[in-house]
């Protein structure tokens, strides 16, 4: 039997890729048996180049543009006991597997630890300070993202796939309906990926994209809009920036507590825009 299948959707990002690729060849699974599946959501070139090796599938959705598509169609070719997903950006550490599978033992989800990249501008650290914390987020029964995500198979039967309503949010609502209907998730903060970091400009439109498919998943609604208009609350980011081991003076601190706000708009911003893709007169036209 296969342990464990790690699916990687893909579209455009071939030097993330190579490093992804390269880092599970070094994985040290300790006798674990596992496959390599990415799926390829009609990225310009030959993926296959990329790829380079008979030991992982590859595999195509073209029709739809949409990472939750490609986890959808990878799952259903898969063979492992434990689905692992990672986005192809992230490169997993060392031991990333092995500690994700030994966690899996008790947990019917569990969501690894990313460590996110940033640079000596202030600005690259809202992206960390902001997202990508795992632990905190089921703690809070927030639901978890699918870049770094090891899912036990049984899972699938219970909730079904990922649902595809939007490019973004669907994996933090299929985490939030595992919660619901009983199942157990855990933090394995010692299966750790790199993500790279994310200027400022980029992180602004990625914001509206998280806001716009909390909206078109139905997790967001106008009731949300204006807490999303208020800024951080000293104490959360205290404990964001702990959990990041950031150090910051006192100006640092409410300097990046204004880019904070300035995010937390532009999220406000995408719900709107989500709530009116969502209207009946918009339903039919939305490609999202």
């Amino acid at each position: 039997m296969m342990h464990c299948s790690v699916i990687i959707p893909h579209l455009n990002q071939t030097d993330h890729l190579r490093k992804c690729i390269n880092a599970l060849s070094e994985q040290e699974s300790d006798g674990i048996n596992f496959e390599i599946i990415v799926v390829d959501n009609g990225s310009e070139g030959n993926i296959e180049e990329v790829v380079n090796s008979n030991s992982i599938k590859v595999l195509y959705v073209k029709d739809i543009q949409n990472p939750y598509a490609c986890r959808n169609h990878g799952i259903q070719y898969s063979q492992g006991e434990v689905v692992a997903f990672l986005d192809a950006k992230c490169v997993p550490t060392k031991n990333w597997l092995k500690h994700g599978l030994r966690k899996s033992v008790d947990f019917d989800i569990v969501a690894g630890r990313y460590n996110v990249e940033s640079d000596m501008k202030l600005s690259s650290k809202v992206f960390p300070l902001m997202y990508l914390n795992s632990r905190r987020n089921i703690q809070k029964k927030h639901g978890v993202t699918a870049g770094n995500l090891f899912v036990k198979r049984h899972v699938f039967d219970v909730l079904g796939k990922f649902k595809t309503t939007s490019t973004s949010g669907n994996d933090i609502l299929f985490t939030k309906r595992a919660i619901y209907e009983g199942l157990t998730i855990g933090s394995a903060e010692r299966a750790v990926v790199n993500y790279p970091k994310k200027e400022f400009g980029s992180l602004i439109s990625d914001i509206r994209k998280y806001g716009r498919g909390a909206a078109l998943t139905r997790q967001k609604s106008f009731l949300n809009v204006f807490p999303y208009l208020m800024p951080m609350r000293f104490t959360t980011m205290r404990s964001a920036i702990e959990y990041r081991k950031f150090e910051f003076s006192l100006v640092e601190k409410v300097k990046i507590w204004f880019y904070i706000w300035r995010a937390k708009i532009q999220f406000a911003f995408g719900i709107i825009q989500g709530l009116l893709l969502n209207s009946p007169k918009e339903q039919g036209q939305s490609t999202l």
